[in-house]
């Protein structure tokens, strides 16, 4: 179990340092805004950068990938710009080192979620 988790780790942090060259003091900033939080609070992290670096609408009206879905209809959402999501990629994965499939899983959660709120209000 132990070697597993220590595997992950090294997969995510080669895939953090690939993406951070190119996103410079973004995340650098990023991880400024939750230096306060600890690395066990992987929801609150990635909430709360999701919401400094996205609008609500674009998190409401967009997709991870933009890709077609059994559930998207006959168009699909647009996806979410790039670089953006690379950055709170980037720095979530550095703030709770975790792998770049639990960071994809969170987030396609808490996109569903925030949709889910806004249709039942």
């Amino acid at each position: 179990m132990k070697k597993k988790m220590e595997s992950n780790m090294d997969q995510a942090s080669l895939t953090v340092t690939m993406s951070s060259e190119t996103q410079g003091l973004h995340v650098d900033e990023l991880l400024n805004a939750v230096s306060h939080l600890s690395t066990s609070d992987l929801a609150v992290v990635l909430k709360t950068l999701v919401f400094k670096v996205f609008k609500m609408e674009e998190i409401l009206s967009c997709t991870r990938t933009g890709k077609k879905t059994a559930n998207s209809g006959e168009t699909p959402r647009p996806a979410l710009d790039k670089a953006k999501f690379e950055a709170v990629q980037t720095a979530v994965m550095r703030k709770c080192l975790i792998s770049i499939e639990v960071f994809r899983k969170k987030f396609d959660n808490l996109l569903k979620m925030e949709r889910r709120k806004k249709t039942s209000q």
